[in-house]
Formats: structure tokens, C-alpha cells, sequence
């Protein structure tokens, strides 16, 4: 980040409040927080819930408050009363005091909606007479691209706050979508290319209830929504053939350069040659250049990370938040893993044994222990791009993790 920016982020209303806009300008704003940016939320109601993060209650602002309703009615009706301009001066005044300093103000629907019109009047009176700030107006949705609004629209002043670009201002169009994107062209008369498409996300391992152990680790790792993670639940054991899961993991690297095996176990406790196979497989890690990169992609044994076992509510974080388990033992006495991978609805590759049989059937996709590790890669590989499931959940990742959508198209926003 070139420098930190002061941002106020506005909304009629901010968590705990709940509700679609109110969570996004949340992780918006915890998301600027994180990356240096000193953050305020001003609205109508709701509560700091992150100390990081300052949190200003203007009342006014707040589209159910008594004052705004009866300005509502009178609007309805094509009035534009004394009682709308004195709130709207009122507003002006405390958006003075506290937005003095800020660099950008991201206004969420302030300036598309109209629930507070006084709002949205203070608003374009502050940016026009301090036009060293930037206003970006983040459209969710418009008054005037929607037929439930049509009765409550007229001509002219204030209405046209929320369909014409404001003049004598740094001002700014994001939406959340190409649909939304579509109707602010058209009710603004802009072209798309002036306005910017940022998605709306999720953060995958909270909504997965990941715990943050295993969060913790996945970071040490530097696991992130691009990889394509294959998990091998196993103590380090001969049995276990972990040698060959790295010859198939060589060859799927080159077929996705994001990807990630993950072996979960430390030294079988009762073979003192454990350890002597554990500094084996790491010699074969290195000689194979599958060591993990800086970008976390390659081989993890978790036992350089976890000081022992890891506990059993991150072996289950790690099973849901995974793609694919990999197993490639030349004798199991069960073979729990391949349970737990039913259970977590992961898909499974794994040797051609009996007791897999025994377990799943004819369900996962299995090889020979005898079969080249290429041609094992490369059906593991089309079968998971084959698996519509595992196509969505990769391209939601890409596109829809808050990471990824903070990094590649919001923080650019910001430095520009």
C-alpha cells in the first residue's frame, strides 16, 4: 500500500443491524482496517463492533427516523418542505464535524436510493464544497430502476440527487453487479466503463467455521482461496506409501500451478524408523521441487507446524475447507479417512485396495499402486474439473472471496 487514506464509509444504517448492505460495509471496512486505512462508519443506527474501527451515530441519517418518515411523505406527495431543508442544513453541519480529514467517503446507496433524501442533499453539499475528497457512490440498488419506486419519484430537486452525476465533485460509481452496473449506465446516462463492478463476497473459512487454530495455520502455509488443496489425513508410516502421494502431487502441480497437499500426521509413535521415512520423504519433497513456495504452493507436512498432533477440531476444519482427499496407502486395517471424507462431502482418490473397497464401494476414483503417477494426476485432474461442485466452489473463490475482491479491485480503487 502506497499510503493510508482516511475513509468514511455511510449507510442509512450499520451492523449489528442486519441486513445485505449493512454486512458488506462491515467487511469493507474491516478489510480497509487491515490494510493500514483509518476507518469510520457514520449512520442512522448501530454500534462499533470492531475496535478498530470508529463507528459516528448521526440519527438523522437514519432512513426510520421520525423527522426523515414525515419528510418521506411530504416528498411523496412532490413537497419539498421547510422541515426538509432545515434537516438537511442539520445534516450538513454534523457531516462538517465529523467528516473533517476523511479522503474518501464510500456513500452505500446514499446516492441511488431515496430513503433519506435530507441525506443524500447534505451529502452532495459537503463533497461540492470540499472537492479534495473523493465520493465513491456504491449502488446496490436504485430508486429509479425499480417499479416499486415509481409512484415516489418526481421531476427535479431532490429527487435528481439519486439519478444524475453530481457536478463540482470527485465522484466515483461502483455496483455490485453487471445487472446493477446496466441500470446505473442508464439512469445516470454513463457508460460502463465508468462504472466499476465489485462483487460482493464471502470470506470462506469463517462462513465454513473454520476455527481460528486452523486458520492460524492455513496462514503459516500461506493457504489461500486460489489453491486447490488435496488432504492426506495420515501419521507418517511406511504403510501409508507417502512417497508415491508426492509423485502424483509433482505431476498435478504442473497440471495447477495453485495447489496444495497437505499431510496432517507427525512420525508413527511406535516404529523408530518413522523417523528416518519422515526425513526420507522430505529428501524426496526437495528432490521432486515440490518444497512449499512462497505463495504456498507445494507439499505441507503440518508437523513442522503443530508441535505434535494436530486436535481433532482442526483435522475436521481441515476436511471442509479442503478439495479433494488423497490417499495412497498400500494396506489399511479401515481407513477412517475415507469416512470422514464422505461425511465432508469431499471427493476421494485413492489406492485400489480392499478395504476402500470395502468402505465406499465403487464411489471414488481409484488407481493402481503399480500406475504411473502422471496418468494418475491427470485423471485426478479431470475428474475434479469434470465435477460441477468442485468447478463452482473454485469459481467462487476466484471471484467471490473478499480477499481476492479487497486486493485486486478495491484497495486499487482506493490509491487512485
Amino acid at each position: 500500500m502506497s499510503s493510508a487514506k482516511k475513509i468514511t464509509l455511510m449507510h442509512f444504517s450499520a451492523a449489528p443491524i442486519v441486513g445485505g448492505v449493512e454486512h458488506v460495509m462491515q467487511q469493507h471496512a474491516q478489510l480497509m482496517a487491515a490494510a493500514g486505512h483509518p476507518v469510520k462508519i457514520i449512520a442512522g443506527v448501530g454500534e462499533q463492533v470492531d475496535p478498530d474501527i470508529d463507528f459516528v451515530k448521526l440519527e438523522l441519517a437514519y432512513s426510520k427516523h421520525p423527522d426523515i418518515l414525515q419528510i418521506k411523505s411530504e416528498l411523496d406527495q412532490n413537497v419539498v418542505s421547510d422541515l426538509f431543508n432545515n434537516v438537511r442544513d442539520q445534516l450538513y453541519l454534523d457531516l462538517c464535524a465529523e467528516l473533517s480529514g476523511t479522503d474518501i467517503i464510500i456513500a452505500h446507496n446514499i446516492c441511488s436510493l431515496i430513503k433519506n433524501l435530507a441525506l443524500t442533499a447534505a451529502l452532495q453539499k459537503y463533497v461540492q464544497e470540499h472537492p479534495e475528497v473523493l465520493l465513491i457512490s456504491w449502488q446496490h440498488d436504485l430508486a429509479f430502476a425499480a417499479d416499486r419506486y415509481k409512484d415516489e419519484l418526481h421531476d427535479g430537486y431532490p429527487w435528481n440527487l439519486v439519478s444524475t452525476r453530481w457536478t463540482d465533485c470527485k465522484q466515483r460509481f461502483v455496483a455490485v453487479s453487471e445487472k446493477t452496473q446496466n441500470e446505473v449506465a442508464s439512469v445516470f446516462n454513463l457508460t460502463n466503463s465508468e462504472i466499476e463492478v465489485i462483487s460482493s463476497g464471502v470470506d470462506e473459512l469463517p462462513f465454513l467455521e473454520v476455527s481460528q487454530e486452523t486458520v492460524e495455520l492455513l496462514n503459516i502455509c500461506a493457504i489461500s482461496p486460489l489453491h486447490t488443496v488435496y488432504l492426506l489425513p495420515v501419521r507418517i508410516t511406511r504403510r501409508k506409501n507417502i512417497e508415491f502421494a508426492l509423485k502424483i502431487f509433482a505431476e498435478l502441480l504442473k497440471l495447477n500451478k495453485n495447489a496444495a497437499l497437505l499431510v496432517t500426521g507427525p512420525p508413527g509413535a511406535h516404529n523408530a524408523t518413522n523417523d528416518v521415512y519422515y526425513q526420507e520423504l522430505l529428501a524426496k519433497r526437495k528432490e521432486l521441487g515440490i518444497e512449499p513456495d512462497e505463495n504456498g504452493n507445494g507439499v505441507h507436512f503440518l508437523y513442522e507446524h503443530s508441535n505434535g498432533f494436530l486436535s481433532d477440531r482442526v483435522i475436521s476444519d481441515l476436511y471442509r475447507s479442503s478439495d479433494a482427499l488423497l490417499m495412497t496407502s498400500v494396506d489399511e486395517g479401515l481407513g477412517i479417512p475415507v469416512i470422514e471424507a464422505g461425511y465432508a462431502k469431499l471427493p476421494v482418490f485413492c489406492s485400489d485396495i480392499p478395504t476402500f473397497h470395502e468402505i465406499a464401494g465403487e464411489i471414488p476414483t481409484f488407481f493402481s499402486l503399480s500406475d504411473d503417477p502422471a496418468q494418475i494426476s491427470k485423471r485426478i485432474h479431470d475428474t475434479m474439473e469434470a465435477d460441477s461442485s468442485h468447478k463452482l466452489k473454485e469459481r467462487v473463490r476466484k471471484k467471490f472471496s473478499w480477499s481476492q475482491i479487497f486486493s485486486t479491485q478495491i484497495q486499487p480503487l482506493l490509491e487512485t
